[in-house]
């Protein structure tokens, strides 16, 4: 009897994993005909084999002009090992792809049908219906949309962990046995060394192993887990030391800046509020809430899942059969899982609903107050997958109990259904496929659906994009090319055989290095190769030479088949650049491959990647602003201040030339929001959670040093403290706290005072600023006072607080109206800057910034307000206007610009009265509008304006002599008719005395209509039009509006540069040769020079690279000499110049090698360790 049962059970588990198997061949509907998977995020690469020896470096060439990978996945190696494995086989790439994926989509079923069998053997449904749960789901689904195996990879490890973890903790398994496995499990299923994956597993541990430490309440247990956790972290560090050691280095040193770069806490959770859209626990408990349903209008198949009735009531499924097995199982045993399962689902649910939810303040918490949680910002991808690891097997535990009951019923009933449990299990697996049927099609692989923008990661690849890879990754691995045409401003990538993404497609294919204006590159990188391509495109050969060398670049590769006539990023026709191209003898073809052409650069005698030179250009300021100075040479190094402030005063005096190019402030009027946005504080004073809040804001007291920051600190905590009293009195909640609330805020505005009232010790930008600053919190804190100050819950003392809080208000602002220097009309252009040395500097400013270019520009003026002097331009140099030489004692500039080429442009133009000039009175530049002009309009219409990247300006002042918003103002297309009734929505605000209106107008053609209105008037109101009392008594030829100086400008945004020469410098070569011996290496032979140089190396800019002079002590990573050149690329100023043989290395290659050897030296002892203890059992 018992080996029948073991029989049935064997068949039993055979006829499931049957089903798992066959289930995971799916992915081979998926790619009709040639179609691979390929663009948006998918990093299945078009070359296995080279991308994954590319895995062997930190530092790459793939991306650009060079990055460091030790953030990027290099813990991805056996994944992408797996991928280059088939291939060197002999497997074709497409065979490689669907290989993979039957794998990655059948492992997560297999690794929870082990684990739901090996914990519940006696279920005869449960691991089956687990592992089809767990395998088909809408989380994945998306994710299959570019094959995210390092998510599929923590994926699949999670029931492993599970098991090892459960087993050893009911002490099924040894300490040894449960480390191993959970070690090894993570070592391989590693999650491609990304942290921010982790998140889900890390709460599903950590509840595991508080519920069992709960439920047990002993010593023993809790030693045991501290046993377990350090020994997995151990054995897990050991084994992915070869990833996770650069990956520190790289946090360590990067990870501040990254965040920063990311708007810190506070834009860490925007981007969370931003995919929270549609993660609401009602739609996750019914297994949805995936961001891009909600977020992609067009997505494929989203809508039938949010619209159609029948399977809005068949996702209720989901919660109804996976927490049912509360009432429905019986067993203590299994209640003990089942309890820990729904603990775990519950949570989870917090996490991944993000900001938004009801208890969205636990998550938001985290992410401001927790460090380092800010990686996990993406709630609902880092999360959610615990989900539907304990939905697989709750839903298994109910459904296990139905069709076990159904099943026996069956049998008292002697209902002949010979393969009852076949009848059963087939009926469920068809259904729940047919529930997620875009599985079936593929169909999720298609981004968007919308009429002339289909996008799909299913694409057609060319043979010729594989020809031109294979032939590429022969050539010399130092050569680099420019990829034309250019693209656009949105960022994307996009082809005519299908592929798009903002990740470029040659980095998926050769080791090459490839210069392409791509949101990969640092915002300098990107400008300059704009001005490099508009070169090429203008043919100014000698200027696109230049940026050649800046870039290093050996040659042009241009892809006919770019999609450049997409209405969303479409781009230059590429067949301009090759009709450039083949016209000019710089440039000679040297292969086809079908729509690609490489040309190479002739007359080129050697590399520019390593150049050494004694020029060192130091810049404040944009560098868009000095590209055509006179005389700036972009191959020569170039420090940038801004990116560099601590660096300042050292590179100041090395440098040979200054340029200083101060920003315009507010040159477009276009007043800036410097205050606060009103939120839902949501931790109150008095609540539980509060002292964490107080504890967090004494830390930032803490480590707030300077000026700036102190500023920054006592706002945010004025901020806080009137939105929390704001919130207490609206909610009327914790009203017993809200005297803490007034007394910390006038605490926090009385420190504000204090430190306002002495020096400002920051630069003259940064008062200006932060003045500015100041203003605009102080603001928006009088307007939430006012809108409380008279609300009967408020006491005298909460009064009295208040209005102490007001007079220090108005004694800051006084403070703060003193330092502010804004324009304030369009004429006066306002800059405020500070000179990084004292003395005499060359004033130019360029004409082409100014508003008419080729306009008379003679009358412009420059005045410094600390010399009190005004300038007039005294020369002409190309596009430049030369004010003369000026003298400066001090450091902190105010000058002030008028660009005399500005002009009103419909000066000359008539105004259109298109209801007829009844009840309009013009008196030269004044036009009066009485009571009979009432819903009548005025209408300038403007021609000839200038599109891109133009702004005009619309200026005008009116009166307004009723108690209404009566004067309506709007500027439309010509070619886009305004209904009448939308002037309602355009009344400006109603003003008795002369008031000025200035509107900001970016025109999209190269016409528009500017239109002023007297009121309107419905068909309902036309015979009551004396019906509103402030027009009773107004005989109808009193005006009631009065416009003047109505004027449109173009705004214009001078540049102007500052120019200061401290030496002279001969241009000689300094490098003889070098050779770079790999990804991470280059010796470089100079010819010695004992005067201060500039070695610069045209690879992007790495902290870590590290510069040794042979006989010399190498140069320590954190010394002013190693700065970003240019923005972007690697410089080191050598004072007491280079006389002999120079290595550079990236030094994180040395962490990764050694975490490598500890890797292996940990593979090497496991295996032994195995192998000796079956050798000892024998």
């Amino acid at each position: 009897m018992l080996n029948l049962q073991l029989l049935l059970m064997r068949k039993r588990i055979l006829f499931d994993l049957l089903i798992v198997f066959l289930i995971g061949l799916l992915p081979l509907l998926w790619f009709p005909g040639q179609t691979m998977l390929f663009g948006h995020d998918a990093g299945f690469p078009f070359d296995p084999i080279t991308h994954f020896l590319d895995r062997f470096s930190v530092w790459s060439q793939r991306l650009g002009i060079g990055t460091d990978q030790s953030y990027g996945l290099l813990g991805a190696l056996p994944i992408h090992g797996l991928q280059a494995f088939l291939v060197w086989i002999g497997f074709s790439l497409k065979a490689d792809q669907l290989i993979n994926f039957i794998f990655w989509f059948t492992l997560p079923g297999f690794t929870m049908y082990f684990f739901a069998y090996k914990f519940w053997p006696d279920k005869k449904y449960l691991p089956l219906i687990a592992s089809l749960v767990y395998m088909i789901n809408f989380y994945l689904l998306q994710a299959w949309f570019v094959a995210e195996q390092t998510k599929f990879s923590i994926y699949a490890a999670l029931p492993l962990v599970a098991y090892f973890t459960f087993s050893y903790f009911t002490k099924k398994i040894s300490l040894l046995k449960s480390v191993l496995g959970t070690g090894i499990t993570l070592g391989i299923l590693n999650g491609g060394g990304s942290f921010p994956l982790y998140g889900g597993l890390i709460i599903f541990l950590v509840l595991s192993a508080l519920y069992f430490n709960f439920i047990e309440r002993s010593f023993q247990t809790l030693r045991k887990t501290i046993l377990y956790f350090f020994g997995v972290g151990i054995l897990y560090l050991l084994l992915s030391a070869y990833w996770f050691f650069p990956y520190i280095y790289y946090i360590l040193g990067f990870y501040s800046r990254d965040l920063a770069l990311a708007g810190g806490a506070q834009g860490a959770l925007a981007w969370s509020e931003y995919l929270s859209k549609g993660s609401t626990f009602i739609n996750l408990f019914r297994g949805q809430g995936i961001p891009e349903w909600y977020l992609n209008a067009y997505h494929s198949y989203a809508g039938n899942f949010l619209l159609n009735p029948f399977l809005i009531v068949a996702s209720f499924f989901f919660p109804l059969a996976a927490y049912g097995s509360l009432l429905l199982v019986k067993i203590k045993r299994e209640k003990f899982f089942i309890y820990l399962f729904v603990l775990i689902s519950l949570v989870t649910l917090i996490f991944a609903a993000g900001p938004k939810s009801q208890l969205g303040i636990i998550y938001e918490f985290f992410i401001l107050y927790i460090p380092g949680f800010a990686i996990f910002r993406s709630n609902f991808y880092k999360f959610d997958y615990v989900q539907w690891f304990v939905y697989g097997i709750l839903i298994g535990f109910t459904l296990d109990v139905i069709f076990s009951r159904f099943e026996q019923f069956a049998k008292t009933k002697k209902i002949f259904i010979p393969p009852i449990h076949f009848v059963l299990i087939g009926l469920f697996t068809v259904l729940y496929v047919l529930y997620h049927y875009p599985i079936i099609s593929g169909s999720f692989f298609d981004y968007s659906s919308e009429p002339g923008k289909e996008l799909s990661t299913r694409v057609n690849v060319p043979q010729y994009v594989f020809d031109f890879g294979k032939w590429v990754n022969q050539q010399n691995p130092t050569r680099r090319y420019l990829i034309v045409p250019e693209i656009s401003d949105t960022g994307y990538i996009a082809y005519q055989w299908g592929y798009w993404s903002a990740a470029p497609i040659n980095s998926l294919m050769a080791k090459n290095s490839y210069v392409q204006n791509t949101f990969l590159v640092p915002q300098s990188e990107r400008f300059l190769m704009k001005q490099m391509y508009s070169a090429l495109l203008h043919e100014d050969i000698k200027s696109f030479t230049d940026f050649t060398e800046v870039f290093a670049i050996d040659g042009v590769i241009v892809h006919e088949d770019f999609d450049w006539q997409n209405i969303s990023w479409g781009t230059t026709n590429p067949a301009i650049y090759g009709k450039i191209l083949d016209n000019n003898p710089k440039f000679k073809l040297e292969k086809t491959f079908g729509k690609w052409k490489v040309y190479d650069i002739a007359d080129t005698d050697r590399s520019y990647r390593i150049t050494i030179t004694p020029k060192l250009n130091f810049l404040q300021g944009e560098l868009k602003n000095i590209v055509s100075f006179p005389g700036f040479d972009p191959t020569s190094p170039l420090f940038m201040a801004d990116l560099e402030p601590k660096k300042f005063s050292y590179y100041a005096n090395e440098a040979t030339d200054i340029f200083v190019a101060p920003e315009c402030i507010q040159c477009n009027l276009k007043e800036e929001f410097f205050g606060f946005t009103y939120y839902n504080p949501k931790i109150l004073p008095g609540s539980v959670l509060y002292p964490l809040i107080l504890y967090r804001e004494d830390r930032i007291r803490e480590q707030a040093r300077d000026f700036s920051s102190l500023v920054n600190h006592y706002l945010t905590i004025a901020d806080r403290r009137i939105v929390e009293a704001k919130w207490m009195i609206d909610s009327k909640e914790k009203l017993q706290f809200l005297q803490r609330a007034v007394d910390g805020y006038n605490k926090a505005i009385v420190e504000l005072k204090d430190l306002v009232s002495k020096r400002w010790s920051v630069s003259g930008k940064e008062e200006n600023r932060l003045a500015r600053t100041i203003n605009g919190h102080l603001l928006q804190e009088v307007t939430l006072i006012d809108s409380i100050f008279d609300n009967p819950i408020l006491n005298i003392d909460h009064r009295k607080g208040f209005s102490l809080a007001y007079d220090e208000l108005l004694e800051i602002k006084k403070i703060t109206d003193q330092k502010q220097w804004v324009t304030q009309d369009i004429i006066d252009k306002r800059y405020i800057f500070d000179l990084p040395k004292t003395g005499s500097y060359d004033i130019y400013a360029k004409k082409n910034s100014f508003s008419n270019p080729v306009g008379d520009s003679s009358g412009s003026r420059i005045s410094v307000q600390e010399n009190n002097v005004s300038l007039a331009p005294i020369a002409e140099v190309s596009d430049w206007l030369y004010f003369g030489k000026m003298n400066f004692t001090q450091n902190q500039v105010h000058l002030a610009f008028q660009d005399s080429t500005l002009s009103n442009l419909i000066s000359s133009v008539k105004p259109e009265f298109p209801d007829g000039t009844g009840g309009i009175i013009r008196d030269g530049n004044k036009i009066s509008m009485n009571l009979e002009s009432r819903n009548k309009c005025m209408t300038y219409s403007v021609n000839n304006l200038e599109t891109l990247g133009a702004e005009y300006i619309v200026s005008f002042s009116y009166r307004n002599l009723t108690d209404k918003n009566d004067l309506s103002f709007y500027v439309n297309d010509p070619k886009v008719k305004i209904p009448r009734l939308r002037i309602r929505e355009s009344f400006i605000p109603n003003s008795r005395a002369w008031a000025t209106h200035n509107e900001l107008v970016r025109p999209v053609g190269d016409r528009i209509k500017i239109n002023l209105c007297n009121g309107f008037v419905s068909l309902s109101q036309e015979q009551g039009i004396k019906g509103r009392e402030d027009l009773r008594f107004i005989d109808p030829g009193q005006n009631i509006i009065e416009i003047q100086d109505v004027a449109l400008y173009k705004i214009s945004f001078p540049v102007v540069v500052f120019y200061q020469k401290q030496r002279a410098t001969q241009e000689n070569e300094y490098v003889s040769d070098f050779e770079k011996i790999s990804p991470v290496e280059y010796n470089i032979n100079v010819k010695p020079s004992k005067d201060p140089v500039t070695l610069v190396m045209r690879e992007s800019y790495g902290k870590f690279w590290r510069f040794c002079e042979e006989g010399k002590e190498c140069i320590p990573f954190d010394t002013d000499a190693h700065y970003p050149s240019g923005g972007f690329t690697n410089g080191w100023y050598v004072k007491d110049g280079i006389q002999k043989k120079v290595n550079l290395y990236y030094y994180p290659q040395k962490i990764y090698m050694w975490g490598a050897y500890l890797t292996v030296a940990t593979i090497f002892t496991i295996i032994v360790g195995v192998c000796w203890t079956i050798f000892r059992k024998k």
